[in-house]
């Protein structure tokens, strides 16, 4: 459905459903070994979805954001359509315009992460678990909560 990418990592759908987000954590190999890449990409690329008679296509592909901070990694929307992305120095949060509006800055990075119950986030990275509470609206789109 799509290419060039260099390491696709995460993705979701926007509330409505008409819109693919992806990060690309090509600045990073996850080998040891291999040191990071200051010149990979460090991106979320937004798709438009076009539903078809043989299917839905991906279309429109674009960047929404340059992730200065490293490494976007998990993805997700809220119910306003805001994008939260684990990344280098936290989650970082953009506007469905793709503004960053928000970072929630945790030391060593966020991982991935989930939306809980009444606008709470649970992030994770390589050895720790964090709780935030965001504003009781707050919802994640995927399940509403």
């Amino acid at each position: 459905m799509a290419d060039d990418f260099i390491r696709p990592n995460g993705l979701c759908f926007s509330p409505d459903l008409k819109q693919l987000y992806v990060t690309d954590t090509g600045a990073v190999s996850g080998a040891e070994d291999v040191p990071f890449d200051q010149t990979g990409k460090s991106s979320i690329y937004a798709f438009d979805i076009l539903e078809t008679n043989h299917g839905p296509f991906l279309v429109n592909r674009r960047l929404f954001a340059y992730v200065a901070s490293r490494c976007p990694d998990g993805i997700k929307c809220d119910t306003s359509g805001n994008v939260y992305s684990g990344c280098g120095d936290g989650v970082n949060i953009w506007n469905p315009g793709g503004v960053l509006i928000g970072k929630i800055r945790i030391e060593g990075g966020v991982a991935n992460f989930c939306f809980g119950e009444t606008g709470t986030l649970y992030m994770c990275n390589e050895t720790r678990l964090w709780k935030a509470q965001l504003g009781e609206h707050v919802r994640g789109a995927l399940l509403g909560l």
